[in-house]
């Protein structure tokens, strides 16, 4: 059985109980490479306030920036 993936980038502030969607990637079970695993990894530069999101796995991998306000 082939699953579909969601995936979120998320900012919480502190003394805020909810924490902030600031992007989502959602990927259908044919987005998939046959027999990969999918996974994310994310590298914040806290300097340039971004955040790098790569997601690997998917028949066409996904790399972006996003910046954090």
């Amino acid at each position: 059985m082939t699953t579909g993936y969601e995936f979120f980038l998320l900012l919480r502030k502190p003394n805020v109980p909810r924490a902030t969607i600031l992007r989502q990637w959602t990927f259908q079970p044919g987005d998939v490479a046959k027999d990969a695993s999918v996974k994310a990894m994310l590298k914040y530069d806290a300097a340039a306030r971004t955040a790098t999101v790569a997601i690997m796995g998917l028949k066409t991998p996904v790399e972006g920036i996003v910046e954090i306000p």
